[in-house]
C-alpha cells in the first residue's frame, strides 16, 4: 500500500535506521518534530531554553570551576538545550 505524504507524516526508514519527518515539501530524513519529550509521564526535554552567559567576574574567581561550567554550558548549547 502506497500513500500520497501529507504534512507531518513520520515514517520508518528501514535501510536508515531512522525516522523521516514530511514537512509539506520534503522529508526530513533523521528528523522528529515535537513540543516535547516524556519520560514515565515527566517531561525531560522540551522547547530551548534562553542563552545562560559564562561565568565572568565576582570578587572570587575560581578558574577550574569556571572552566568546567563554561564545558557544561557548551554541552546544553551543543546539543540545543539552551540558545547560544
Amino acid at each position: 500500500m502506497f500513500l500520497a505524504p501529507t504534512p507531518g507524516m513520520i515514517v520508518w526508514n528501514k535501510a536508515a535506521d531512522s525516522f523521516g519527518y514530511f514537512d509539506g515539501a520534503s522529508w526530513k530524513p533523521g528528523v522528529w518534530s515535537a513540543a516535547a519529550f516524556a519520560v514515565n509521564g515527566v517531561k525531560v526535554v522540551g522547547a530551548q531554553l534562553p542563552a545562560i552567559g559564562n561565568p565572568s567576574g565576582g570578587a572570587t574567581i575560581d578558574a577550574q570551576a569556571r572552566t568546567s561550567i563554561a564545558q557544561i554550558l557548551d554541552a546544553l548549547r551543543t546539543h540545543g538545550l539552551i540558545a547560544v
